[in-house]
């Protein structure tokens, strides 16, 4: 039998599990303060937080931001970018993983697009993935695009 060895993680790891464990259960809001230099401390110590955590990224070599298709087109459609967005989900929609969402985020694009009959299409073919996919399109249409 082999014998277990313990995992060493870096310092950058702890500092940000620790940050993250302070940050969700120790909040001034939970408290009922909601003053603003409480709330200014808590937004520092959350901005040191995302920093670590992309210190323990780039420790473990892991450079990955937005890295599918989908990710990328899905900021893009958020961000009014639609031709950009277009093309990184019709790319998404080849895998077929994330081809049924990726339908769907087309699909807002076509209607932003002014092409409601290709959008109709499209929230169909997700539809035939999961059935849940038509309610979905309905409620992202209500999201606001910069």
């Amino acid at each position: 039998m082999a014998a277990v060895t313990a995992r060493h993680e870096p310092w950058t790891y702890q500092a940000a599990f620790w940050g993250l464990a302070i940050l969700l259960f120790f909040p001034p809001c939970f408290r009922g303060l909601f003053f603003a230099t409480e709330q200014q401390r808590v937004l520092i110590l959350a901005a040191v937080l995302f920093w670590f955590v992309w210190l323990w990224k780039h420790n473990c070599r892991d450079y990955k931001f937005l890295s599918h298709p989908l990710y990328t087109g899905q900021a893009f459609y958020l961000l009014g970018k639609l031709p950009e967005a277009e093309k990184d989900l019709q790319n998404a929609a080849g895998d077929e993983q994330a081809k049924g969402e990726a339908l769907v985020w087309l699909a807002l694009v076509k209607e932003k697009q002014g092409k409601t009959q290709e959008a109709k299409e499209l929230v169909n073919q997700a539809s035939d993935i999961n059935k849940t996919y038509g309610n979905a399109f309905e409620q992202l249409k209500t999201l606001p695009v910069l």
